[in-house]
């Protein structure tokens, strides 16, 4: 089994997190810019990174890209909602660089997941879903636009010569001008 899924998922026995990854595919590819999936695509899928950054965004309805998260591998990542509803994803993600992933079908994990005893091993990635969840809503509630990019340079260093600042902006909620302000005040 890899070590970077035994990274990624650290709970449950051997045995069950070995059950688990033989359910995701081999590895592909992705491209940076490509995505992984649209916004409103109905997309059944977890997938694992095991290389790459990504990140969630929406296009509003006046055509503006909103970034919802980032993530970096090693790590699980898919919209809850579509898997779980079989409805369109409420928004995209897409490769910030090169991508190797895998993916299983959440469906197909949820029918043998009783057979293969790894109920607990998606109870504890969700449980990740909902603590970062939770810390994201925090963050926007009790922090002020110059922590929150603070946090997001700590958090992803590699990502700050990556991508265009209009990115970043959106994700800590300010506009390209006031990131352009807290930038200056804190070089």
């Amino acid at each position: 089994m890899s070590d970077l899924l035994k990274q990624a998922l650290p709970y449950g026995s051997e045995e069950q997190r070995s059950s688990f990854s033989n359910l995701f595919s081999e590895v592909k590819n992705l491209k940076k810019g490509e995505l992984l999936f649209a916004q409103e695509e109905i997309n059944q899928n977890l997938y694992f990174l095991s290389h790459g950054h990504v990140r969630y965004f929406v296009l509003t309805s006046d055509g503006k890209e909103v970034t919802k998260y980032f993530a970096k591998a090693p790590c699980f990542v898919g919209s809850t909602l579509s898997m779980a509803r079989s409805i369109g994803a409420p928004f995209a993600i897409e490769a910030l660089s090169d991508l190797d992933y895998s993916k299983a079908h959440y469906p197909t994990i949820l029918e043998k997941a009783d057979r293969l005893q790894i109920y607990s091993l998606l109870l504890y990635l969700m449980e990740e879903l909902f603590i970062n969840k939770e810390k994201r809503e925090l963050d926007f509630l009790t922090k002020d636009a110059s922590e929150r990019y603070q946090d997001f340079v700590k958090s992803y260093p590699d990502l700050l010569n990556l991508i265009p600042l209009y990115q970043i902006a959106s994700y800590i909620g300010v506009s390209a001008v006031q990131l352009s302000r807290i930038r200056a005040k804190s070089s």
